[in-house]
């Protein structure tokens, strides 16, 4: 049980940006010392971070079309999310990350706990295929519109978050590393039910 806690923790949202918060001001990646953000211009930058979201949610819905309908409420335990949930739980996600990109007032918890609790409840609304997909494509569009408007003053610039600020040039990468890790997510709960296709090489 101790163990099973230890990964839950780990896993958390405050544990994944901890640690990445940790790469920015060591400026290493392992023992390799290692600037992330100075090896490309800002224009370089966005078209990357355009491209891994464009892909990333791409392949959310389409490992989402091979869930059969009966399956997407569907969940292996009271506490993990259904196909559904993460779909919807992207989504709100996209929408927080351009509200980042823009500079609007975001709603923030005052600890890290919180903010873990709210981003666990994030999409768990999503009720339908076809508000999961409007959702996805929606959000993502306006993830980038913000991108192509971001300036030069703003992506010098970080955003406060209850475990630490978080520079712009970091936070544009996060849409795609998120939908991408969720898209997995959503190709595992297949395997549950006999579906063994890797949809994500599709």
């Amino acid at each position: 049980m101790r163990k099973g806690r230890s990964r839950i923790a780990n896993g958390s949202p405050a544990a994944f940006f901890k640690s990445r918060q940790k790469i920015l001001r060591e400026g290493r990646f392992g023992s390799i010392p290692f600037d992330p953000f100075s090896m490309m211009d800002m224009a370089s930058q966005i078209v990357q971070a355009k491209a891994a979201a464009k892909r990333a949610s791409a392949d959310l819905l389409n490992t989402l079309s091979f869930v059969p309908d009966d399956k997407l409420g569907w969940s292996p335990s009271g506490s993990a999310r259904s196909a559904l949930w993460i779909v919807g739980h992207c989504a709100q996600a996209n929408q927080a990350f351009t509200r980042g990109i823009r500079g609007d007032a975001m709603e923030m918890p005052s600890t890290a706990e919180e903010f873990s609790r709210m981003i666990y409840q994030a999409g768990r609304d999503t009720k339908t295929r076809e508000e999961a997909v409007e959702r996805i494509e929606s959000s993502t569009a306006s993830l980038l519109y913000a991108l192509d408007g971001l300036t030069e003053a703003r992506f010098g610039e970080s955003i406060p978050m209850p475990f630490g600020a978080m520079p712009i040039p970091f936070w544009i990468t996060l849409p795609g590393l998120h939908m991408s890790g969720h898209a997995r997510q959503i190709d595992y709960l297949q395997t549950v039910w006999g579906d063994l296709q890797d949809h994500m090489a599709a």
